[in-house]
């Protein structure tokens, strides 16, 4: 790649990710590097020395000092939107780790002082460029697939406890934002670009605990663990219904009619409003496959529907 304007970039993190960054600003025509930035200072001055440029433990020293065009942030996520937002109202161009924020406050600040400082934002997103994306997003672009009404995406990858342990920030709401935001944002900007934009958007979330539970009872009879990890998934997320239909297929397994009829009920309350009572009827109804009785179901879901949701 040639280019006539060589760029000026200083980076800040230099942790795993950074290796990347390097190589690519050494090999690629017009861009150089010029300061690099980390808290720890051994780590900056290994990469200063390395890379033969000056380096800082501060980053707002950095900003102010370094004769840089374009920062590059590859520091913990939950720093990503106020480094950038520093960096735009520092008149420089931001290339930015993902996620760009792990908020949607954050993100929308970060916009929003690129725009007005007029500075270039560009999030990393490397995936578009896998081989496979770039040949499905061209058989896309030329309606190979006719009209596409539906997508889905599944992450089989996962990071191991080895990764978590190389930095105290991963895995932390503040500074890591979750699985979710720090890995699998690949996929869901994968969907957004391919057959976005997006209109709306709805989730859901599960743990494991209650599923495992489950299993426990129906498959080893041993009831009483599996009943407390039923709970202490409830406890972890409260109004997901999943873990109550689990929970009630438990006690339904240990003979405890009473219970899994009560589970049903306190379940079909925490639903959120928005859930269609045949929905409900087919969550912890039908899903939960307890030996009830339909009409005991129905009476449940006439009795809530005229009382007011649970908190």
């Amino acid at each position: 790649m040639s280019s006539e304007k060589t760029f000026r970039v200083a980076l800040a993190g230099c942790g795993r990710i950074s290796k990347n960054h390097f190589e690519a600003i050494h090999e690629i025509d017009g861009l150089e590097l010029v300061a690099v930035c980390d808290t720890d200072p051994e780590r900056a001055a290994r990469a200063g020395a390395e890379w033969k440029v000056p380096h800082f433990t501060s980053y707002e020293k950095m900003l102010k000092d370094a004769k840089a065009d374009v920062i590059t942030i590859a520091t913990p996520s939950g720093l990503h939107a106020d480094q950038g937002v520093e960096a735009a109202q520092a008149g420089k161009h931001v290339v930015m780790e993902k996620p760009m924020a792990i908020s949607l406050t954050g993100a929308d600040a970060l916009v929003h002082a690129c725009d007005k400082a007029r500075v270039q934002l560009f999030v990393v997103k490397q995936n578009r460029l896998n081989p496979p994306i770039q040949l499905l997003k061209h058989a896309i672009d030329r309606n190979r697939f006719g009209r596409i009404y539906l997508a889905s995406c599944t992450v089989h990858w996962a990071r191991p406890q080895e990764y978590y342990d190389q930095a105290s920030w991963r895995g932390t709401w503040e500074f890591d934002g979750g699985a979710f935001m720090n890995q699998a944002s690949h996929y869901v900007d994968l969907i957004q670009w391919l057959v976005g934009p997006v209109e709306s958007v709805m989730a859901k979330t599960a743990t494991g605990l209650s599923y495992f539970g489950l299993c426990l009872a129906l498959v080893q009879k041993k009831f009483k663990p599996a009943i407390e990890l039923c709970k202490r998934a409830i406890e972890l997320q409260f109004y997901n219904g999943d873990h109550y239909a689990n929970l009630s297929r438990v006690y339904a397994a240990a003979g405890n009619r009473k219970k899994a009829l009560e589970t049903v009920q306190t379940g079909l309350k925490l639903l959120p409003e928005h859930e269609s009572l045949r929905e409900v009827r087919r969550t912890l109804g039908v899903r939960s496959r307890l030996l009830l009785h339909r009409q005991q179901i129905d009476a449940l879901l006439v009795s809530i529907a005229q009382h007011p949701r649970g908190p």
